[in-house]
């Protein structure tokens, strides 16, 4: 068991002040499966709290050991896991409309240059940073963002799924599809 947690751990890249968005779900990810999420979601009244909890130390002990050395200072002394999550991402996470503006326009922006599997990644990242400041886009909204930053070789698979329903037109399904597309287009390339 101890080997398994240790594993598991070791699978998260340390926040490094660069990579906030993929450790904290990564990190979330890690304490829902330890079934410690809670406490750190919704944490106990204060008044009732107990410095002495053990699921909180070890909450606090696994966010700390998923952070990079640099990062360590932030969390120094905290006894909250909750409150240890909260000033991680108050630093990362920037709520200004400056930020909003700045990653909206990176989303609006982006088109496809070369890699379906790369872009999707980059446009799902940007989503997801928007939906961290609370900038949130319904599924189907994102489906059509992720379909117009296409480049025109793809117009006609775009037209193709117009007969879909919008229950049909999932981001799961879209990005399966695409990425069906997208190795198709290549098999072509290479036949010719």
């Amino acid at each position: 068991m101890a080997q398994e947690q240790s594993t598991s751990i070791s699978l998260i890249n340390r926040l490094d002040g660069t990579n906030y968005v993929s450790w904290s779900m990564k990190c979330n990810l890690l304490l829902r499966k330890d079934g410690l999420w809670t406490v750190v979601n919704n944490p106990p009244d204060v008044t009732t709290w107990d410095p002495l909890n053990d699921e909180d130390k070890k909450k606090i002990a696994k966010i700390g050991l998923t952070l990079s050395d640099q990062q360590l200072v932030h969390i120094r002394g905290e006894e909250s896991a909750a409150k240890c999550w909260d000033i991680l991402k108050k630093i990362y996470v920037r709520d200004s409309v400056d930020a909003h503006i700045h990653l909206t326009c990176k989303l609006f922006r982006a088109h496809l240059q070369q890699d379906m599997l790369a872009h999707l990644e980059f446009m799902k990242k940007t989503l997801q940073q928007l939906q961290e400041k609370e900038l949130i886009f319904s599924e189907i909204h994102q489906v059509y963002i992720i379909l117009s930053s296409l480049d025109e070789t793809y117009d006609d698979y775009v037209s193709s799924l117009e007969v879909l329903t919008r229950d049909e037109l999932t981001l799961t399904s879209v990005t399966g599809r695409l990425l069906e597309e997208s190795r198709r287009k290549q098999d072509r390339k290479q036949l010719k």
